[in-house]
């Protein structure tokens, strides 16, 4: 119990001490470009195999618990993104434009793991780097989002009208989070990055934060009248603290999977020493 006590102040203290809140609010402020070229993206892909009809229907239940505004928000950001006309030039300055903000997102959320993992990669090479690997998430994302799709689906034809099917659904959402952040911590860093285990450990850790933290959240907005104070750019900001909450708990995932792997190897190097002195 000492042990776990321990790895969560450290852990904590290493998010504190390696800006992670900072870098939070910068991923934060890229979200409001990247996120609904991210969204019709993925629309797209995913409805190939499920239809467009079903895949909408699915997505606005994932956002529900960020509250009516955000969503709406956001299908009618989609819906303008989708049904703008094409004019000459547009299409492809439109589309470099919306990517470049998409690796912008990805690459200031890679910045702030390296802050936390302590490594530096700066220059055109390590940028160029980043891109790719981002590139290679937001593909393995929609693999992950069909995958999802199908298992939520198997769950709810057959645990339908049982009494646990939503404790199960739930387990099922922990898993995926955790899947989708350790897939994070391994896709996108350059260097520095913790073992397999470590990093699934910090992957939990961020899910179990955030389904424990959306419930403060989601009373926070209820009971703070932001829509109000602020007109439309509330829900703005409402969706802006969404996206910070979120990451702020990923990046103490990534520290927590770093303070473990430094800890299991200070074990390790104590028993090789052990066994040497033996």
């Amino acid at each position: 119990m000492k042990t776990v006590i321990k790895l969560f102040k450290q852990a904590g203290l290493l998010w504190y001490h390696s800006g992670a809140d900072t870098m939070a609010a910068a991923v934060s402020y890229y979200a409001m470009f990247a996120l609904v070229p991210l969204i019709l993206f993925s629309l797209y892909v995913v409805s190939i195999l499920y239809g467009e009809e079903y895949v909408v229907e699915v997505m606005l239940a994932w956002g529900s618990g960020m509250g009516t505004g955000v969503v709406l928000l956001l299908k009618e950001a989609v819906a303008n993104l989708s049904n703008n006309p094409p004019v000459l030039f547009a299409p492809v300055v439109g589309a470099t434009f919306l990517l470049l903000a998409v690796l912008i997102f990805m690459n200031t959320f890679t910045k702030g793991l390296h802050n936390i993992w302590g490594s530096s990669h700066i220059g055109f090479l390590a940028t160029f780097q980043k891109s790719v690997r981002a590139l290679v998430y937001v593909f393995i994302l929609q693999i992950f989002i069909i995958a999802l799709i199908a298992a939520e689906f198997a769950f709810a034809l057959i645990f339908e009208g049982a009494p646990f099917a939503t404790y199960l659904i739930n387990i099922l959402y922990v898993f995926a989070f955790t899947v989708l952040v350790v897939l994070l911590f391994s896709v996108l860093p350059l260097s520095d990055i913790p073992s397999l285990e470590s990093r699934v450990y910090g992957g939990l850790i961020a899910a179990l934060c955030f389904v424990m933290g959306k419930t403060f959240v989601s009373f926070h907005i209820a009971v703070t009248p932001i829509p109000d104070l602020f007109g439309a750019a509330g829900v703005a900001l409402v969706l802006l603290l969404w996206v910070y909450v979120s990451t702020s708990f990923v990046y103490f995932g990534a520290a927590f999977a770093k303070v473990h792997d430094e800890m299991k190897n200070r074990q390790i190097d104590i028993r090789i020493e052990n066994n040497i002195d033996n």
